[in-house]
C-alpha cells in the first residue's frame, strides 16, 4: 500500500459537481484504493490517496494533475507535497 498526501485550500470555490466528476475520474485509475479527507477548522482539504504500489501513484498523478487543475482550478496550495510509503 502506497498513500500520497494533498492539501486543498479554503475556501477554493471548486463547485460539488467538479469534485465529484474528478472523484470518479480517479477511482478509475490503475491501483486506486480509495481516499480518505479530512477537514481543518481553518476550511483546508486534507487528502489522502491510497494506492497498490508507488509506481501506480506516480502514473496516476500524471493523469490526475491535469484534470484537477481543469476541473478545480488553482485550489491545491502550492506544489504537491511528496509521496509517502504507506
Amino acid at each position: 500500500m502506497f498513500a500520497s498526501v494533498r492539501e486543498r485550500a479554503a475556501n477554493s470555490g471548486t463547485r460539488s459537481e467538479h469534485m465529484d466528476e474528478f472523484r470518479r475520474f480517479r477511482a478509475k485509475q490503475p491501483g486506486y484504493k480509495g481516499t480518505m479527507e479530512v477537514a481543518t477548522e481553518d476550511g483546508r482539504t486534507m487528502l489522502v490517496g491510497l494506492w497498490e504500489t508507488p509506481e501506480h501513484a506516480q502514473a496516476a498523478g500524471a493523469k490526475l494533475e491535469p484534470e484537477a487543475r481543469r476541473l478545480n482550478g488553482p485550489q491545491w496550495s502550492g506544489p504537491p507535497p511528496r509521496d509517502r510509503p504507506g
